[in-house]
């Protein structure tokens, strides 16, 4: 699906708009993950059938551009930490040279990272989230790797 364009809705939910023709199959796609995610605009987005590596729920393994992404999730409470926090991650997820996709749901704030570069984004993540009480890391399902 061609993503037309990104709109910020607030500090840490954004929805993006596509065309119409695939206005159906974003809905569908996204009522799968419960979360709406953020990129460039132009960028194609495609979500892997469960056979092809999503976790039990089927819903945290993602291509983007031919190449696979392990998610993680964020769990902490949505505020001006959790807004900084975000910022933060997102920030030195990129001054550490990761390609980074980033969306939110109704369970935490999620990062898409290439799979080669995880176990780097791994010690990032829990770096940034130790200086938050009550908040957690999550590494998510990685078809590779099994964890």
């Amino acid at each position: 699906m061609t993503v037309e364009s990104v709109e910020r809705l607030d500090a840490v939910f954004r929805f993006f708009q596509v065309k119409e023709d695939s206005l159906a199959e974003v809905q569908e796609a996204l009522a799968g993950m419960q979360v709406f995610l953020t990129c460039v605009p132009g960028t194609e987005i495609s979500f892997l059938a469960p056979d092809e590596g999503f976790d039990a729920c089927g819903e945290h393994v993602i291509s983007f551009h031919d190449e696979r992404y392990v998610v993680f999730r964020i769990v902490a409470e949505f505020g001006s930490a959790s807004r900084g926090l975000i910022a933060r991650a997102a920030s030195l997820l990129a001054d550490g040279g990761l390609r980074v996709l980033n969306f939110c749901g109704n369970e935490g704030i999620y990062f898409a990272v290439s799979e080669n570069q995880a176990d780097k984004a791994d010690s990032i993540l829990e770096d940034i989230i130790d200086s938050l009480p009550g908040s957690g890391v999550y590494r998510l399902f990685s078809p590779e790797t099994g964890r």
